[in-house]
Order: C-alpha cells, then sequence, then structure tokens
C-alpha cells in the first residue's frame, strides 16, 4: 500500500512560505535536520526521508522514525494519504490549533477538536462533505495550491527536496586515544 506522508514544522500555516519562499538549499537542509532530530539522521543519496526549507518552515516528506522535536513558537501540520484505501488524515497541532481527521472514501471517520479555516464551506454545505474534496482542501491550506499546479502532491514531486537517513552505526575499534591521552596511561573522561 503506496503511503505518501507530509508534514511541516512552521511558525504559521507552511502555505504561507512553500512555494512562496525559495527553497534553502542543502545547508539549510542539514541544519532543520540537526534542530528536529537531533544526532539521529544524515544526508544520504536515497534515504527514508526528504526535507525542504522555505524561510522558517521546514517540510519533511516520508516517514522519519524519529519523533520530531518541535522548536518553540512552531507547530506542526501533518497529511496521510494510503493510495489502496484511499483513506487520508489531517492533524494540525500549534499553540492555538489542535485538529485531527481521519477519512476514508465514504465518510469523515473521526474528528477531534474545532474545524479549520477551509472546513466551513463543506460544514456550510456549499460543497459535498466527501473525503476526497476534504483530503485535497486540507492539503491546499496546509501546504498551498502553486502556480503551476494546485494539487500539492504532483508540485512536491517536482520539488528538489534533500533525502536524509539514519546515521550510520559505529562499528570496529574504538577510536585510537588522543596524544594525552596515551601520554598520561589512561582514558580522561
Amino acid at each position: 500500500m503506496a503511503t505518501r506522508n507530509l508534514c511541516a514544522v512552521a511558525p504559521h500555516r507552511p502555505a504561507e512560505d512553500i512555494g512562496v519562499l525559495p527553497e534553502g538549499g542543502a545547508d539549510a537542509a542539514c541544519s532543520a535536520v540537526e534542530r528536529l532530530f537531533p544526532g539521529r539522521y544524515a544526508p544520504v543519496a536515497d534515504g527514508e526521508f526528504r526535507i525542504g526549507t522555505y524561510g522558517p518552515t521546514v517540510l519533511i516528506v516520508g516517514d522519519p522514525a524519529a519523533e520530531i522535536r518541535v522548536p518553540e513558537g512552531h507547530g506542526t501540520y501533518a497529511y496521510t494519504f494510503q493510495t489502496a484505501a484511499l483513506a487520508a488524515s489531517f492533524e494540525v497541532q500549534t499553540e492555538v490549533l489542535r485538529r485531527l481527521v481521519a477519512l476514508s472514501p465514504e465518510s469523515v471517520d473521526f474528528e477531534e477538536g474545532e474545524p479549520l479555516p477551509f472546513e466551513g464551506e463543506f460544514r456550510a454545505g456549499e460543497c459535498v462533505l466527501d473525503s476526497d474534496g476534504l483530503s485535497v482542501a486540507a492539503q491546499r491550506w496546509m501546504f498551498g495550491p502553486h502556480a503551476d499546479d494546485p494539487d500539492p502532491a504532483h508540485w512536491l514531486d517536482r520539488t528538489q527536496l534533500h533525502a536524509f537517513g539514519p546515521l550510520p552505526e559505529r562499528t570496529g575499534p574504538a577510536p585510537a586515544a588522543g596524544w594525552l591521552r596515551r601520554l598520561l596511561g589512561r582514558r580522561l573522561d
């Protein structure tokens, strides 16, 4: 089952930065990974997840195993879509917003928290309350429509992001003691 995971860590709605500001490059991505996952991941050719930075917003595409360390004043905006089940979920957690919605092809299966602004047209009956429409609306509200393609999933496939994977485990003998340790005849800790 193919699953698409998008998560942004941002001080405000990520759509205000993603696709509006230029992507920050490999150094900014490495810095963001060290802040969000200290000592856990390194750049690789084909990683567990990909990162893009847009000003203060960090976009994570994929599913890192480690928990995200969210900086103070920032929130998380997450979206997951499972293609085989046509199921989706979105979650927003900030200092002022808490919202979780799980969708199946036929209905809204679970919801917690107050509706987000984009949900109003569905609640008012202006749009049919179906999982596909609500799912796309959630993506657009969180990650933004872009000039060349209104669907963030398509736009992300063409965006330069930086791959990261777990740091390799140390193998082999312990590193040789430095000259001071050899001189003193014991390890300094």
